[in-house]
């Protein structure tokens, strides 16, 4: 009678490759956990940035936010000195002839009372003796004195920007950051359910020929009637009703003054 020996075959292959998953998996997790962690630890940072300068001074930390989350904003377009300056948590920048005044004969001055003959508004945060435009202390302390001489956040904001834009931009940010109590509002959604039948095409920068010669500044997404419709994000409605190009729309502008 032949005899058949079965040979058992090695088993660490198979465990070489579920460590390797494993490893891989638990690489994937740990990396995402730090990247929220960093996130969050971002915006707690400010948060506390905000909520300690407004605790000490009496003003209202959404008002602070919402000024930082303005300066935020328009980081990339400004073209002045104050263009360079670089902070870890802030994003407030002021210009050498707010600072300093503008008389004052160097870019930024530090001395408190040279400031004061100048004219310029810049104060002593952590009590070093200097006003240092470089110093986030500095500068946010600068910033929460500087609401604190007007009469109302509104009077502040006209009086340093002088720009109607800036000033109903601010005050919505200010609106949506109280409202929701937090400064977490990046979130994003398309305006209709995917349980929800619709069709769209991108037909971003066609031509268009009624009212003149122009381009489709938008994407048409398709519905039956009775289809609900959400906000791409959260946002101050500024306009609504009947626009000639488009139809009836409600316009909404967010955080990041999209």
């Amino acid at each position: 009678m032949e005899r058949y020996v079965f040979k058992r075959k090695s088993r660490w292959p198979y465990i070489v490759v579920i460590i390797l998953l494993i490893l891989i998996c638990a690489t994937y997790i740990t990396t995402r956990a730090l990247a929220n962690d960093a996130k969050y630890s971002e915006s707690d940072a400010r948060m506390k940035v905000y909520k300690d300068f407004a605790y000490a001074s009496g003003l209202l930390w959404y008002e602070i936010a919402a000024i930082d989350q303005y300066e935020r904003n328009i980081a990339g377009f400004r073209e002045g000195t104050e263009s360079s300056l670089s902070y870890e948590i802030i994003s407030v920048k002021f210009p050498p002839d707010v600072w300093s005044g503008a008389a004052a004969p160097t870019s930024y001055e530090d001395c408190l009372i040279r400031i004061g003959i100048f004219g310029g508004i810049g104060r002593d945060g952590d009590g070093d003796g200097v006003a240092d435009i470089h110093n986030e202390q500095d500068v946010m302390y600068t910033l929460a004195e500087y609401i604190r001489s007007f009469d109302s956040f509104e009077d502040a904001v006209n009086a340093y920007y002088e720009n109607e834009d800036a000033v109903r931009i601010i005050l919505g940010i200010a609106k949506l950051f109280d409202h929701y109590d937090t400064i977490e509002l990046d979130k994003r959604a398309f305006p209709v359910s995917t349980w929800h039948s619709y069709s769209y095409d991108n037909g971003y920068g066609a031509t268009r020929g009624w009212g003149g010669r122009r381009i489709h500044e938008g994407i048409d997404i398709f519905a039956g009637y009775g289809v609900p419709v959400v906000s791409t994000s959260y946002g101050i409605i500024e306009i609504a009703g009947w626009n000639k190009y488009g139809g009836y729309r409600v316009g909404i502008r967010d955080i990041y003054n999209t």
